[in-house]
């Protein structure tokens, strides 16, 4: 039986998958408290 160690599809599904699970934790990882601290400098900005 010969393995094929460099399957196209199983190469981009892997990137496809690594790709989502760092979009996921970046977001994840990101406290709600800064998006609201920027929420609120941003509509100071444009009161001003």
């Amino acid at each position: 039986m010969k393995r094929r160690t460099r399957n196209p599809v199983m190469v981009i599904v892997c990137l496809v998958l690594f790709g989502l699970v760092a979009y996921f934790s970046y977001t994840i990882l990101i406290p709600n408290t800064a998006k609201e601290e920027q929420l609120e400098g941003f509509q100071k900005k444009r009161l001003c």
